[in-house]
C-alpha cells in the first residue's frame, strides 16, 4: 500500500453513514450509457435496471409513505412548487429522471419523489437513512482516503454501477463522463464516483430541518458530479436553495489539495484537507448545527476514529486507512456498520480513493489492510473502460 505520512493534525473529524450488506453481487449489477442527451442516459440506465428500481421502490415502507403524501392536495402542491425550482435550476437534470421513470415504467412523479426522499422526509418530520463513513490521510508523500456506503439491510440489493458517457446534453451542462455507485431511480451523484476530468467525490448525507421548497440533495449531488475541476465541483455545491444538507470529500487525481464541503440551507463551509488526518459521518463539523438524524451513531463513529487517528503510533498507509473504516470495535455503533440492535444499519462497499496512484478500489467484504478488493479502477483511464 501506498505510505501517507500525515502530520497528525487531527483539528475536526469529520464522518458519514456507511452501509454494510452482503452485496458482492454488485459487481454484477451494471448499468452503462452513450447518449447525446440526459433523457436518453436515464431511459437507458431505467431499462437495464428497471426490475431492481420497481422492486426497490414497491418493498420500501418509506417511499410507499412518501408516494401516499404525494397524492394529498398538500402534496401535489409541493411537488408542484418542486418540480418549478428544479425546471428552472436544472432542466436536463429533470429530464434525467423523466428517461429514468420512461425506461423503468415508472410514473414520473414516482421517481422525482424518490429523488426528493430527504427532503419530503423531512418535511414530514420522518428520519431519512443515515448515510457513509469517511476517512482521510494527507500528507506530501501520499494522499487517500476511504469512503462507506452506508443504509438499511434491506435495500442493499438494489444500488448498481453506473458508467455514462453523455455526448451532447444541452442547456446548462456539457459533456459528460463518469462513474458512480448509484441508488435505484436515482440520479448518479450522491455516493461516491469519479469523472473524466479526474474529480473524484464520496458523500456522507447531513440533517437539517425542513426549509421549504429547496434544491434535493440528489439533484445538487449530480451536478456536482459534473464538475471540471474540484474548484469547479464546489462552486456547484454553492447554491442558496438548498433543500437539505450532505457533505463532499472533493479531489482530483491530477493534484491539488482535497477538500471538505458542508452545505445545508442556511450555510456553506469548506476546509481544506492538507497535511492531516480528517473523518465525517453523518454530522456537521464545521459549524454548530442541531443534532439531528444520525446523531448517536456519528458521534460513536468519531470518538472511534479520533482514538485510532491518536495512538502512539501514527496512521501512515491505505492499509491503517482501511482499518479505520473496517473498525468493529465499538459493538453499538461500528464505523464498519453490521445492523446491530441499536444502529440498523450496514455498510454496502468500502472504496478506497488513492490520489497518489490514481486508483480507486471498491471493497465488498469488510476492508482490512490484508483485503483483496472486488473492483481496481484507474481513474485516468477512460470511463468506458472500467470493465475492461
Amino acid at each position: 500500500p501506498s505510505l501517507c505520512t500525515a502530520a497528525l493534525i487531527l483539528a475536526q473529524l469529520v464522518v458519514t453513514a456507511t452501509m454494510h450488506t452482503n452485496t458482492r453481487d454488485i459487481f454484477q449489477r451494471r448499468a452503462s450509457c452513450v447518449s447525446s442527451s440526459n433523457y436518453e442516459c436515464g431511459k437507458q440506465i431505467g431499462e437495464q435496471m428497471r426490475t431492481d428500481i420497481q422492486a426497490s421502490i414497491t418493498s420500501s415502507t418509506g417511499m410507499q409513505h412518501l408516494l401516499n403524501f404525494s397524492e394529498t392536495t398538500q402534496g401535489q402542491q409541493v411537488l408542484s412548487e418542486f418540480l418549478e425550482l428544479h425546471e428552472h435550476m436544472y432542466p436536463h437534470l429533470v429530464d434525467e429522471v423523466r428517461g429514468l421513470a420512461d425506461g423503468a415504467q415508472l410514473p414520473f412523479k414516482t421517481l422525482f419523489v424518490a429523488n426528493l426522499e430527504n427532503e419530503l422526509s423531512s418535511l414530514l418530520n420522518v428520519t431519512a437513512a443515515g448515510h457513509c463513513s469517511d476517512f482521510h490521510i494527507h500528507s506530501d508523500r501520499c494522499s487517500a482516503w476511504a469512503h462507506n456506503e452506508d443504509g438499511y439491510p434491506q435495500q442493499a440489493r438494489f444500488p448498481y454501477l453506473v458508467t455514462a458517457q453523455i455526448n451532447s446534453s444541452g442547456g446548462a451542462s456539457a459533456p459528460q463522463e463518469f462513474f458512480a455507485f448509484t441508488y435505484p431511480g436515482r440520479l448518479p451523484g450522491w455516493a461516491w464516483g469519479f469523472n473524466s476530468h479526474g474529480v473524484v467525490w464520496t458523500v456522507n448525507a447531513l440533517f437539517t430541518s425542513y426549509p421549504g421548497i429547496g434544491l434535493g440533495v440528489n439533484f445538487v449531488a449530480r451536478h456536482v458530479l459534473e464538475g471540471t475541476t474540484v474548484q469547479d465541483a464546489v462552486q456547484r455545491a454553492n447554491t442558496s436553495q438548498h433543500g437539505g444538507g450532505q457533505h463532499f470529500n472533493l479531489a482530483s487525481i491530477h493534484g491539488g489539495t482535497p477538500v471538505s464541503v458542508e452545505t445545508s440551507p442556511v450555510s456553506f463551509t469548506t476546509e481544506q484537507l492538507s497535511d492531516r488526518q480528517y473523518a465525517h459521518f453523518n454530522q456537521y463539523l464545521h459549524t454548530d448545527m442541531p443534532p439531528l438524524g444520525d446523531y448517536q451513531s456519528s458521534v460513536h463513529r468519531l470518538a472511534r476514529a479520533a482514538t485510532l487517528s491518536s495512538r502512539a503510533h501514527p496512521l501512515e498507509s491505505t492499509g491503517d486507512i482501511l482499518n479505520v473504516i473496517g473498525d468493529v470495535y465499538d459493538s453499538e455503533y461500528p464505523i464498519y456498520r453490521s445492523d446491530t440492535a441499536t444502529d440498523p444499519f450496514v455498510t454496502q462497499t468500502s472504496t478506497l480513493v488513492d490520489l497518489t496512484t490514481g486508483i480507486l478500489k471498491v471493497y465488498t467484504g469488510r476492508p482490512s489492510s490484508g483485503a483483496k478488493p472486488g473492483l481496481v479502477i484507474n481513474m485516468s483511464a477512460p470511463v468506458q473502460q472500467v470493465w475492461g
